[in-house]
């Protein structure tokens, strides 16, 4: 199929709305929000928003990881960061639960089901974190 200068500039931009509309309804990342560096996959109506689950933020990680070396916005990057963040948090540590022991919480970290195709989804965007910031704990985590 032919692609014409245009068409990937209109891919360009659009691209980088989806990543700014990402970037824009990001939670704050303060040390009062449980929820911060995630953001809200559906906001209805009535304002009652829902979690994204680990599966969104890993999508939405490697296309701002991605958006970041497209425009040279480091903005990108840092949110980026912020949402791995949040993520390590889904991850289950804990000695008292060997069978679950390095899986990936679905939506918050009290949540209590994990899907094995959502957290390898998970560990895709822990890996390109390791890629972009060099951090061996992202690859571990992975």
């Amino acid at each position: 199929m032919y692609w014409s200068k245009i068409d990937k500039e209109a891919g360009k931009e659009c691209a980088r709305k989806i990543a700014d509309w990402i970037y824009n309804i990001q939670y704050p990342v303060t040390q009062s929000n449980p929820a911060a560096g995630s953001f809200p996959w559906e906001i209805h109506p009535r304002g009652v928003e829902q979690q994204a689950n680990n599966w969104n933020m890993a999508f939405a990680i490697m296309g701002l990881l991605e958006a970041s070396q497209e425009f040279q916005d480091d903005k990108y990057r840092l949110a980026a960061l912020d949402m791995g963040r949040y993520l390590k948090t889904l991850q289950i540590f804990n000695p008292f639960l060997p069978r679950h022991y390095g899986a990936i919480r679905e939506m918050t970290p009290q949540t209590v089901w994990c899907y094995t195709r959502d957290a390898l989804s998970a560990a895709w965007s822990f890996l390109r974190l390791y890629e972009t910031t060099g951090d061996e704990e992202w690859f571990e985590r992975a």
